[in-house]
């Protein structure tokens, strides 16, 4: 980061929920437009092929984390396993302020978020409210995030990292021989949900650990399989870039070629003649070509 400081909010929240999330977003337009790097919340993972970097620069950015609670929130394996520790190891080890909100009822007293404190009365969950009500209260929720940010700025992680022991669901950081295969077993020993394992693989990904990130995407094929193409066409696709990453251009190649003819069947023309241009660069014959 160029100003070497934590100074940004981080939202976590579900997507069955993300019509909450634009109602709070709209409220906290003035302070986007003033500064527009305030606020980091998934929609910028669709920044093309800079995702993973913008993904962890939301991360290592982060002076406040915002999570916006509801039934959909506890019951995403994705946050409750991967997410949530990430965001609370950094409260507790680097001084992100928690800021959480109850957007429904939901059993949140059986988990670690009790600890922190509402940023409103969590009696009064976001959908029991009137419109007049509930635009008052995301008027003081944007204030106190506000006054989060201004508070005394918390100094960003040294690319050294800390001596701190992560927690346990969370892929461990590279520092020697790529051991991630395990943890993902144990990660998805028993997830099911499809678009669960694909952001965990998305995980490993983005920490370079290939082992991991391999064992997850040959997982997601394998719960895709026979009856989700598309699925199985993303998990191919994936595992091709990964395979890539290793060295492994025939095997990246092959999985490519399958993802392809997946796409094509399924009407996706875009995706397959991107996987067309890639496999080019690769030198090897796109689904329906002859090879050499």
């Amino acid at each position: 980061m160029a100003n070497g400081v934590r100074d940004q909010v981080f939202v976590s929240y579900s997507h069955e929920d993300a019509a909450w999330w634009e109602r709070l977003r709209k409220v906290l337009a003035p302070m986007v437009r003033a500064n527009p790097k305030a606020i980091w919340w998934d929609g910028f993972i669709a920044a093309g092929q800079t995702w993973r970097e913008e993904i962890q620069q939301g991360l290592d950015a982060a002076r406040v984390a915002l999570l916006l609670v509801s039934p959909a929130f506890l019951a995403s394996e994705f946050i409750l396993k991967v997410e949530l520790p990430t965001i609370l190891n950094a409260a507790e080890t680097q001084g992100v302020r928690i800021l959480w909100c109850l957007v429904r009822n939901c059993w949140y007293k059986r988990t670690p978020i009790e600890r922190y404190q509402a940023v409103h009365d969590p009696g009064k969950a976001w959908n029991a409210l009137g419109e007049a009500e509930l635009d008052a209260l995301l008027v003081k929720i944007a204030e106190t995030i506000d006054e989060a940010l201004r508070a005394d700025q918390v100094p960003a992680p040294s690319p050294a990292p800390p001596a701190v022991e992560p927690a346990a669901t969370v892929p461990p950081e590279p520092t020697g021989p790529d051991d991630s295969r395990v943890s993902a077993e144990k990660l998805l020993k028993d997830v099911k949900e499809l678009k669960t394992v694909d952001e965990i693989g998305n995980l490993f990904v983005l920490r370079h650990r290939w082992a991991g990130a391999e064992y997850t995407y040959d997982r997601m094929i394998t719960l895709a399989a026979p009856d989700r193409e598309i699925w199985m066409a993303q998990g191919y696709e994936k595992l091709g870039l990964v395979r890539q990453n290793q060295g492994k251009e025939k095997s990246a190649g092959e999985c490519f070629r399958l993802a392809q003819s997946l796409y094509r069947r399924n009407g996706r023309a875009d995706r397959s003649a991107e996987l067309g241009e890639r496999l080019r660069k690769l030198q090897i014959p796109a689904t329906g070509e002859p090879r050499a």
